[in-house]
């Protein structure tokens, strides 16, 4: 699986790119054993947990715009 997160590395999203980086340089770090596999785990866990809150709070702030849209409309009408 580290190949597919290694090969985001050149990504022409630099967000993403610069992610990819830090999970290489995790991955790194657990295989040299200088951080355990529970923190290993745990760093994963908030990368993935960070990106998933991203996720859910993109889609809101559009909802909202959303309604803000609507609502702007009807006061119009």
């Amino acid at each position: 699986m580290i190949k597919e997160v290694q090969a985001l590395l050149d990504c022409e999203d630099e967000e993403v790119a610069a992610k990819a980086d830090e999970v290489c340089m995790i991955y790194a770090a657990y295989e040299e054993g200088a951080i355990t596999k529970e923190m290993y785990v745990e760093l994963l866990e908030d990368i993935k947990n960070t990106y998933e809150v991203q996720a859910h709070g993109d889609d809101m702030k559009f909802k909202s715009m959303l309604v803000t849209g609507v609502y702007g409309i009807l006061q119009v009408v």
